[in-house]
């Protein structure tokens, strides 16, 4: 763009002298205008959902290409970024269960040229939180001893809620028989005889607000046995007659062991002449000579673990009815 220029100059003509003339083009350079910031910022978000605000600019010389525009932010959230183009993207993390304000500043600039100074729009953004599902953390214990109590305590992480035994919720969806979990996590079982393994699974919720999920833990508890010790659960009868055969099958409950001959061992510790006790208890005696009482002590092992004995007294005569 210019402009053409002609001057002519004259002093009146006398003595026939002529006038003078210039011409000469005159080129216009349009001077750099700043970039406007002509949109309205968003200024809510939703705590865990993306946010995003597309800047709208005008710049009578630039376009908003992605090259002739820099965007740029000078205060924000961690995390929150700005494109090229001008489109502001962030997720609020997790922050508890207040509502907060948010400051953002963001320029835009088309080079600088004659000085000019970038654009700048300045906002807040508040930021309503949402309920955080819970989550457990750690690894639970997995091996008990029988008879043993076996205990753990649930470890869970949950930004808006304390594990104080009222905001978390806990339960057992699977557990064996006899195991508790107190309001505050903590499972307590004792392992029976006879168990090997227990599978457990539990859960913790604090109320679903927002739609809020629950959260669930599954282990494998593996149980080392210990060894039981017998029990006799017969009673020995204490009247024998002389010279009649006496009999008593000695009768034994072990949870690990059965009387068949091997697993357990039958010991007569005080006894009488000529009375014996087989491999599975079975005590024979055919008392000889005068009236009288003797001890019978008799002990029932099951591999050395564990032993047991029981006492009577037997008294013995000529004639018993």
């Amino acid at each position: 763009m210019g402009y053409y220029f002609k001057v002519k100059v004259s002093d009146g003509g006398e003595n026939g002298a002529i006038s003078a003339t210039q011409t000469w083009y005159l080129k216009v350079v349009p001077g750099n205008t700043a970039p406007v910031i002509t949109s309205s910022p968003v200024t809510v978000a939703t705590e865990d959902q993306a946010y995003s605000y597309q800047l709208v600019v005008e710049d009578a010389e630039d376009q908003n290409n992605g090259a002739d525009l820099t965007f740029a932010l000078s205060d924000g959230p961690a995390g929150m970024t700005v494109s090229s183009t001008g489109l502001i993207q962030w997720t609020p993390t997790e922050n508890g269960t207040t509502v907060r304000t948010q400051s953002v500043q963001v320029s835009v600039a088309d080079g600088g040229e004659q000085d000019v100074a970038p654009a700048v729009q300045a906002f807040d953004i508040t930021v309503t939180p949402v309920n955080d599902a819970p989550a457990f953390i750690g690894s639970p214990s997995t091996s008990a001893i029988e008879g043993s109590t076996y205990t753990y305590a649930l470890q869970v992480t949950d930004s808006d809620d304390a594990n104080n035994g009222t905001d978390l919720t806990f339960s057992l969806t699977s557990a064996p028989a006899g195991m508790t979990i107190s309001s505050t996590g903590v499972i307590s079982w004792t392992a029976p005889a006879n168990v090997t393994s227990a599978s457990v699974e539990a859960m913790v919720a604090d109320g679903g607000e927002n739609g809020a999920a629950t959260a669930s833990l599954s282990w494998t508890i593996s149980v080392d046995a210990v060894n039981d010790a017998p029990i006799i659960t017969s009673v020995a009868p204490t009247m024998a007659t002389e010279d009649s055969p006496y009999t008593y099958q000695i009768a034994v409950t072990d949870p690990d062991d059965a009387n068949n001959g091997t697993d357990l061992t039958f010991t007569l510790v005080t006894a009488p002449e000529g009375m014996t006790v087989s491999a599975t208890g079975a005590i024979a005696w055919t008392p000889v000579g005068d009236e009288g009482t003797v001890d019978v002590t008799i002990e029932v092992a099951d591999g050395g673990e564990n032993g047991v004995q029981r006492q009577s007294e037997l008294h013995y005569c000529c004639y018993c009815s």
